[in-house]
């Protein structure tokens, strides 16, 4: 865990497994909120010049900060933006982000933005054939494995749940990204609910990066089993659960934009279930569903 109060950093840095490395930085008026951020995802502080740069400015209004939807913003291949109320991110050239947030005291809406700035590393990895994923990440004798559904049907519930060798590294967001060895592997990456609800203070390790052995979609029954599925059905389920996560930033695009980004989702998808096996994985109550992966593994 980054430790603030010794090392005070004002940049820190996001490393991926294929290579891809970004460099956060702020002005003064966000410095205490971004090393909260960092210290959340575990980050290290930047000492080099990284590919690209992502720089947080303190955004200035005359009315107090509030939670709203986006009301507008663009997506094209080299310029787009997201806005929200509290919340402003401009990509300029595909490598410098500039991201305007409030420095304000409302937790809630602290926490939000930083889920809101994780468009960037999500974006560029889509770019380079990876994968954001409705997910939870769990690690078996150094092979990874997905966790995957909608939210309510039990994804941090099974990770809670898991026995003996098993280990549980995130429970809702988790980034696939191929490797320079065109291997997938899997990033842990918060669950910003827990901070929004005040549920924990959890840390993640999001430089942390497994194999993936397989992906399940989790489905409630009355006995574990584990059942294959094919790869077209697989590519549209892991469509979907990308599409997932970026439901919160497509919102109020253009149809033609988002079409776009979709097929880009797709074809990620397809290659990405023609390397990994898909699996229904039913979950009872109070069975132990790990061993039916364990089999599989």
């Amino acid at each position: 865990m980054v430790d603030l109060n010794k090392h005070k950093l004002k940049k820190f840095e996001i490393q991926l497994i294929n290579g891809t490395r970004f460099c956060l930085s702020a002005d003064a008026g966000l410095a205490e909120w971004l090393n909260r951020m960092a210290e959340i995802m575990e980050l290290p502080g930047c000492d080099a010049d990284p590919e690209i740069t992502m720089i947080f400015k303190t955004l200035k209004q005359d009315k107090p900060p509030e939670i709203s939807e986006p009301k507008q913003g663009r997506y094209t291949d080299s310029d787009w933006s997201l806005i929200y109320s509290t919340f402003r991110l401009h990509n300029r050239n595909k490598t410098r982000f500039i991201c305007e947030t409030d420095n304000c005291s409302d937790i809630p809406t602290e926490y939000l933005n930083m889920w809101y700035s994780l468009l960037p590393i999500y974006y560029i990895s889509t770019q380079r054939g990876g994968l954001p994923f409705h997910a939870g990440l769990a690690e078996f004798e150094g092979k990874g494995v997905l966790l995957a559904g909608p939210g309510g049907t039990g994804k941090t519930t099974c990770c809670s749940r898991l026995s003996g060798k098993w280990k549980a590294l995130c429970d809702d967001e988790t980034l696939a990204i191929p490797d320079i060895h065109s291997v997938y592997q899997a990033h842990p990456f918060p669950t910003w609910s827990d901070y929004l609800w005040g549920i924990s203070n959890k840390t993640w390790n999001t430089r942390y990066a497994v194999p993936i052995s397989a992906v399940f979609f989790l489905e409630q029954a009355e006995t574990d089993r584990v059942i294959p599925i094919g790869e077209g059905e697989a590519s549209m389920l892991i469509k979907e659960s990308s599409e997932q996560l970026f439901e919160k930033y497509l919102r109020h695009k253009p149809d033609t934009i988002i079409r776009g980004f979709r097929k880009n989702l797709f074809d990620n998808a397809c290659y990405l279930t023609k390397r990994i096996p898909t699996y229904r994985l039913m979950v009872s109550l109070n069975g132990c569903f790990w061993e039916k992966i364990e089999q599989v593994l």
